[in-house]
């Protein structure tokens, strides 16, 4: 396939999840949300490495962290950084109301990226269903962790060409 891979990627509720952060906490350390759920870290590597997907940050650490700053934060957990592509734009001040749905479409129209295939994940919907086909919604507790998530995600590439793959 020519078209690159995107996954538009959203970290809390994403690889950030209620339930990692609680069994840090059991296990006696201090809960941190630096610290992604390592089942949710290895499906997003799966299709990084598999398919050589690529990542656009989407969630609201974009507005507290450089892209640089991201990209420590995904190697810190295991994922190649070099697969952080870019942010999504925030389009609050720009346009005085934005949702979700509109930053991906901006990224998408700025980075002439109109013939990639796009995944989103995100546990928060904010306007993305209604726009795009391939959204994959999470749960805050598991996040991508839950093995039905990265089964989707495997359809959608099988059904748009990509090889067979399965876990």
């Amino acid at each position: 396939m020519d078209a690159a891979i995107i996954l538009f990627l959203d970290i809390d509720g994403v690889l950030n999840t209620k339930n990692c952060l609680r069994k840090q906490a059991t296990n006696g350390n201090k809960p941190s949300a630096k610290k992604w759920c390592p089942i949710a870290v290895s499906h997003i590597n799966l299709l990084v490495e598999k398919i050589g997907a690529k990542i656009v940050v989407s969630s609201t650490w974009r507005f507290n962290h450089s892209i640089d700053e991201l990209r420590d934060f995904f190697e810190n957990n295991g994922i190649n950084r070099n697969s952080v592509i870019g942010i999504t734009p925030n389009l609050l001040y720009e346009r005085h109301s934005s949702n979700r749905g509109d930053e991906l479409q901006a990224w998408i129209d700025e980075n002439d990226a109109h013939s990639d295939l796009h995944i989103i994940i995100d546990d928060n919907d904010d306007g993305i269903s209604e726009r795009f086909d391939h959204y994959i919604q999470t749960n805050m507790n598991v996040g991508f962790a839950d093995r039905e998530l990265i089964e989707k995600c495997f359809k959608i590439l099988n059904n748009a060409g990509y090889r067979p793959l399965t876990l």
